[in-house]
């Protein structure tokens, strides 16, 4: 559930990331920031999606910035002990079937695809960095879709 209390939250963490990255304070690590005002990492990245598109004129090295919390969000923080993702994943397997209308589960998509997006951009690296010709590369992926 998404309540005016997360979006304070996910709001302030926004600005406060802004101010640590303008001043250059890397003591906090942003899963510190989230745990010490109570805020679950899926929550924050719900609202962190829109913030980084929100504003067509944020410095380029900002976005970059947020885009590297994104990163860490849904590659790991998410997927803590407590997180909605795993309750939602949960229900899923346990599920006999998967309404993919059901509004409740919208937030999930779009996270599950930047998560998708993630794995293909690393498969990609990977197969770059392997010298990996097309033909094997579309196989690795084939093997990690499913």
């Amino acid at each position: 559930m998404f309540t005016k209390e997360i979006l304070l939250k996910s709001v302030f963490v926004c600005a406060l990331e802004t101010i640590f990255f303008i001043n250059i304070v890397k003591s906090l690590i942003i899963h510190e920031t989230l745990s010490l005002i109570n805020l679950k990492p899926f929550d924050y990245w719900r609202i962190l999606h829109s913030f980084i598109k929100l504003d067509p004129y944020m410095p380029r090295a900002l976005i970059t910035h947020f885009r590297e919390i994104e990163v860490k969000i849904v590659s790991e923080t998410a997927w803590t002990t407590g997180s909605p993702v795993l309750s939602i994943v949960k229900e899923l397997c346990n599920s006999d079937k998967i309404n993919q209308e059901d509004k409740a589960l919208n937030p999930y998509n779009m996270f599950f695809k930047r998560l998708l997006g993630l794995a293909a951009d690393r498969v990609n690296k990977l197969c770059k960095d392997l010298n990996l010709d097309d033909e094997v590369c579309e196989k690795v992926w084939t093997i990690m879709k499913v």
